[in-house]
């Protein structure tokens, strides 16, 4: 049975917070309360009335994502709240990838790409409405609100080249990542419609680490006239490795915007969080609301480039895709 000291084990807090938590008092932080009752619902637990911990009788909405740390997620999931406050949900945040076991819920925002379409399809048949926010998979049943991931790496490639980039390396993200597939084709079509094939594609992992290893591995050869990163993250984390070697710093691009301490030469593609997080949430409450014809979205980015040098182009150039 699981027990009070339990969810504080798992969630970081002390038994009495949870306790405040499960009963939605109003001293306990709301991202405290959130990871308290991820925790709970993670761990099963149903109180002493066997039913969830939940503070009322709203609807249940679910967002299943990786991680809850980081600057996309605090932006997302505040987006998402923003939207829901004024509904008659509770929102909840799911970390594990077992999203069948979740029971009693009312509408699901999907962000996790360690879960399988497959159990999408099992949540669809238990006509749990489901907003997939990483895959433009066209799985029956849900609607997509998604980034262009696709079309942001690919302009990222194309201003790249533009600036006489020739050889490339693609750094990607888990093997998993829906968006790290996207924006590897996006890559691959910019350099296919210049006519370049000159390029290797690295393992990666979105992590500032993950970048690390992908710079020393590319030491060990000809460093690339440009590095594509899945992610900003990476991108950092090569810079930090390549910037104290002997090799020239290539030019380094990115992809989500979140790359703030730049001393160099760099480009990205960013799309608003809170455009993202507002839509998804909408069209979940549509669904809910019983909508019958909901169409899909997708998020334009914008391609930010920062140049060290002074050169004709502003400090900073952004342009809507």
């Amino acid at each position: 049975m699981v027990t009070i000291k339990d969810i504080a084990k798992a969630s970081g807090v002390a038994p009495s917070t949870v306790s405040y938590s499960l009963n939605n008092d109003s001293r306990i932080p709301e991202e405290t309360r959130q990871r308290v009752l991820a925790a709970a619902q993670q761990l099963g637990y149903k109180g002493r009335s066997g039913r969830k911990p939940v503070a009322s009788e709203k609807k249940q909405i679910v967002l299943c994502i990786n991680s809850f740390s980081g600057t996309i997620y605090e932006e997302l999931t505040l987006a998402i709240r923003e939207v829901l406050k004024s509904s008659e949900c509770e929102f909840l945040i799911y970390l594990d990838k077992n999203v069948t076991d979740l029971k009693n819920v009312d509408g699901i925002l999907m962000l996790n790409s360690r879960i399988s379409n497959d159990s999408i399809r099992e949540l669809v048949k238990r006509k749990v409405p489901v907003v997939v926010m990483d895959r433009n998979e066209n799985i029956d049943g849900t609607v997509s609100v998604t980034l262009d991931n696709l079309g942001g790496c690919y302009e990222v490639t194309k201003r790249a080249i533009a600036l006489g980039a020739k050889s490339f390396c693609f750094i990607s993200g888990p093997k998993a990542s829906y968006e790290s597939k996207d924006r590897f084709a996006g890559f691959k079509a910019a350099l296919e419609e210049a006519g370049i094939d000159n390029f290797i594609q690295l393992p990666g992992d979105f992590t500032i680490e993950g970048g690390k290893r992908a710079a020393t591995f590319m030491l060990s050869g000809q460093v690339p006239d440009a590095v594509i990163c899945a992610n900003d993250e990476m991108a950092e984390g090569v810079y930090a490795v390549i910037s104290v070697s002997e090799q020239k710093v290539p030019l380094i691009c990115g992809f989500d915007g979140t790359y703030k301490e730049l001393n160099h030469d760099f480009i990205t593609a960013k799309a608003s969080r809170s455009d993202w997080g507002h839509n998804a949430a909408y069209v979940l409450l549509n669904l809910l609301n019983g909508a019958s014809s909901v169409s899909n979205s997708v998020i334009k980015t914008k391609l930010i480039e920062y140049r060290k040098q002074e050169t004709h182009l502003p400090r900073f150039h952004s342009v809507l895709l």
